[in-house]
């Protein structure tokens, strides 16, 4: 088992460790790091979780980039992962490459969603905005609307996490040239056609795939007429 430990925590440290375990503890899912059991360790709050023996994307992409057919897979299991978070009634709200933990078994690629740390309830009454000072989650990978204060984090924003996610590992370095015509060209367009394709048209987990990776090549080619010019 990894234990998850929070040494010498202050009063709203510990309410924020013990409200992780119990979204954590909510799901179930092979796509997610499962929770064991919270524990105290001496008078300090702790998290006993699955252990995950490999690297997380972030390591794995710092040291060899994912075949198209690892993409692929990559992605299925995500939405997959998100899938089940939102079923039991939780938001990720910091989906990024740190925090996704690979199974690498030969010549198959299993992901896992992890760290729960600024995860919501979406049961929780709560107020509709939020001031920047109360943002929760990595500033590249926030739905805009999250950014500007203007909305709380929901199942959207965390598929607008994975479009960038995906976006980022297809189209490499050439991104690090162009965050802003990142956010624009690939995640608004796919926080958008999640929203149609959830909402309005009923569509499952690989449709929304299917229409993201669409989005992300789209993307690529609109980015490479922008940087050459």
């Amino acid at each position: 088992f990894a234990l998850k430990i929070l040494p010498l925590a202050s009063a709203d440290q510990r309410a924020r460790m013990l409200a992780e375990g119990r979204l954590q503890g909510r799901i179930s899912s092979d796509e997610v790091v499962r929770l064991v059991e919270m524990i105290e360790v001496g008078s300090d709050p702790a998290l006993v979780l699955e252990l995950i023996e490999g690297r997380t994307l972030a390591q794995r992409l710092e040291q060899e980039p994912l075949s198209t057919i690892e993409v692929h897979a990559l992605a299925l299991a995500l939405a997959r992962g998100l899938d089940a978070i939102h079923a039991a009634g939780v938001v990720h709200g910091d989906l990024k490459p740190s925090n996704v933990l690979l199974v690498e078994e030969g010549a198959n690629l299993r992901a896992k969603i992890g760290d729960f740390g600024v995860a919501s309830d979406l049961s929780a009454p709560s107020s509709a905005t939020r001031s920047a000072e109360e943002l929760a989650g990595t500033p590249g990978y926030l739905a805009p609307e999250i950014g500007r204060g203007d909305a709380m984090a929901g199942p959207p924003s965390d598929f607008y996490a994975l479009g960038v996610l995906l976006f980022d590992i297809l189209i490499g370095l050439v991104i690090a040239v162009a965050v802003s015509i990142r956010l624009i060209i690939s995640s608004v367009m796919i926080l958008a056609s999640y929203k149609f394709l959830v909402v309005s048209e009923g569509k499952g987990t690989e449709d929304i795939i299917a229409w993201i990776l669409t989005l992300v090549a789209s993307g690529f080619l609109n980015l490479m007429t922008v940087v050459m010019l």
